[in-house]
């Protein structure tokens, strides 16, 4: 089951509040009971865990995360499981630049936000070095190019840890929360480029991962998992950012430089990140 951290949100009735706490129980995680609330005026809605394989809807602070496609997409001796999640802002107010930042916890293992990794068979996987070889990525087409539409993956600059770290210290006192250097930026399913999903509207965000795999012996290698991330609104990544905002939001292209956009989505996945000059 899921662990949710979230806010109090008025127009959640205490019946609604009361199943949430239900299905929390069930995880081994403490009860949401236990942790303290984001304050209401905060940017941070809370900390969730998205499931790849294990759960296809997540609620968290007036966000439902409905997973809408599963991809598994091979490419050279590398799997990458990828799924699709629309956003849709439940909350009754609008939301501006909505990020998932990728966060380590107590149930995570250790520098990276994985944990409850299964193989196909459903059979528990624990192997810390084959887990920490589990990286975050752009989503991928069929042919194993670079998705421009699914190429949500961020690269989180020293500074924007620092500020969720900040936020998290104020929220939750006493946890035990990394930051991690990779997240995603949801976008609006309209596809704006100020990434704003308003009251009632839907945000769409492909959550990639990608693994060495081998498919003579799938028992191996992870199926299933969880993504702990702490999610944000109100926060425009300062440097880098994903290849879909590059383009979209600032007008990026073949022109602007020697280089293809094709060559700028590969730099991307492979480190060099482009930095954006606000």
């Amino acid at each position: 089951m899921v662990h949710l951290y979230f806010r109090r949100l008025h127009v959640w009735r205490i019946a609604s509040l009361l199943g949430l706490l239900t299905l929390a129980a069930c995880s081994r995680h403490p009860s949401p009971a236990d942790v303290p609330l984001p304050n209401e005026t905060s940017p941070l809605l809370g900390v969730a865990e998205l499931g790849t394989g294990l759960k296809t809807q997540t609620l968290i602070s007036g966000l439902q995360f409905q997973a809408v496609e599963t991809e598994v997409v091979d490419d050279d001796g590398l799997r990458i499981k990828q799924v699709t999640f629309e956003v849709v802002n439940t909350s009754g107010t609008d939301m501006n630049s909505l990020t998932l930042y990728g966060v380590q916890t107590a149930m995570t293992v250790e520098g990276t936000n994985i944990s409850n990794v299964r193989n196909s068979f459903g059979d528990s996987l624990t192997d810390t070095v084959l887990i920490q070889t589990m990286l975050a990525a752009h989503g991928r087409a069929p042919d194993g190019s670079i998705d421009p539409d699914k190429a949500d993956l961020l690269v989180v600059t020293d500074a924007d840890q620092a500020y969720v770290t900040t936020l998290l210290d104020e929220t939750f006192e006493g946890h035990n929360f990394v930051v991690l250097d990779k997240g995603y930026a949801v976008s609006n399913i309209s596809g704006q480029s100020d990434r704003a999903i308003p009251a009632g509207e839907t945000g769409v965000v492909t959550i990639a991962t990608q693994y060495p795999y081998d498919a003579a012996n799938p028992a191996s290698y992870p199926d299933a998992f969880l993504l702990s991330f702490a999610v944000v609104m109100d926060t425009a990544p300062t440097d880098s950012e994903s290849f879909q905002l590059l383009v979209s939001g600032l007008g990026v292209s073949a022109a602007d430089g020697a280089t293809s956009i094709e060559t700028v989505i590969t730099n991307n996945v492979q480190g060099a990140f482009v930095t954006v000059q606000q």
